[in-house]
């Protein structure tokens, strides 16, 4: 085959590579008030593996940064996997919706999206039974949220999402700035004094974003306690950090230490990817991330397969 990628419907391995050849696309108009725009890629020979549903971050709509959500879900569907990429309310296509809050509006949103990808993109399979939910920046959030009130999430994928801050993040942090050349030059020269006068006598009134740009911000002590109702559904996770997230953590532990009651090693697998800037910028990066996202969906599936058949044969 001159050229052509290779893709789980050719019978060939599947490889980070397969681009849109071998898939189908349509536009769907979905949801409560038939308000929601998405796009539907699914597998040219029918999907045989978990649906996923990808979320973008902030205003940014279905395509996603750098149009990384196109990629990952061309990608997905060539190895298996429908994927649906929608606009939230009042982003993108998407008209804005009359409910009251922000957080009705955003929750809603996404359970109609699980609803249309189960509906739409699904075979008949034990792992058509649930979807994954991909979420980038304040998607991951907006994922998390939902996931752990709603049964039908089976898995996470969570792009620089928020980690709280720990006891540990400080410590690293003073460790780093005690033993850095620039702090230490930037003490001895006054610089860092002027800079903290400057910062006080700042404009603080800025006005904060809209509401509609979709954040559903919790505490740290809800994100534990949402995490642990996902451990009781057995909810794997995968956490990928790139350079995006080194202003609010610094190591790849942080989410373990944010996490004192829900956090669990045989659920949680963090990816530390510092190569990984936080807009996925080159292509190089988005194959990257496809890759892990891949390979890991692969093994949960076969893990929770191999659960399923093992139940059986018990009962």
């Amino acid at each position: 085959m001159s050229g052509a990628p290779e893709s789980v419907c050719d019978g060939a391995p599947s490889v980070p590579e397969a681009a849109d050849a071998g898939v189908h696309e349509r536009a769907l108009q979905f949801g409560r008030h038939g308000t929601l725009v998405g796009v539907l890629t699914t597998p040219r020979c029918g999907a045989t593996r978990m649906p996923v549903l990808l979320l973008a971050g902030g205003i940014i709509h279905r395509v996603g940064p750098s149009r990384a959500l196109v990629h990952i879900a061309r990608s997905l569907a060539a190895a298996g996997h429908s994927c649906l990429r929608f606009d939230l309310s009042a982003i993108g296509d998407s008209v804005r919706s009359p409910e009251p809050s922000l957080e009705e509006a955003v929750v809603a949103d996404i359970h109609n999206a699980i609803t249309t990808l189960l509906a739409e993109g699904s075979e008949p399979s034990p792992m058509s039974r649930g979807v994954a939910l991909l979420g980038f920046c304040s998607g991951a959030d907006n994922a998390l949220f939902v996931a752990a009130d709603d049964a039908r999430v089976q898995a996470l994928v969570l792009f620089d999402p928020t980690v709280n801050k720990t006891a540990g993040f400080h410590r690293r942090e003073l460790s780093r700035r005690l033993y850095s050349p620039e702090v230490f030059a930037n003490l001895v020269s006054g610089r860092s004094i002027r800079q903290r006068f400057a910062a006080l006598r700042s404009d603080h009134s800025a006005p904060f974003p809209p509401e509609h740009y979709g954040l559903l911000a919790i505490s740290a002590e809800e994100a534990d306690a949402r995490v642990e109702r996902l451990n009781a559904r057995q909810v794997r996770r995968l956490w990928v950090l790139s350079e995006g997230v080194t202003s609010y953590c610094n190591a790849p532990e942080q989410v373990a230490e944010s996490l004192p009651r829900g956090w669990n090693p045989a659920l949680d697998v963090v990816e530390w990817m510092m190569d990984l800037d936080h807009l996925l910028s080159t292509r190089v990066q988005v194959r990257r991330f496809i890759a892990h996202v891949r390979s890991w969906l692969v093994t949960i599936e076969r893990e929770r397969s191999r659960l399923e058949r093992a139940t059986s044969r018990d009962d």
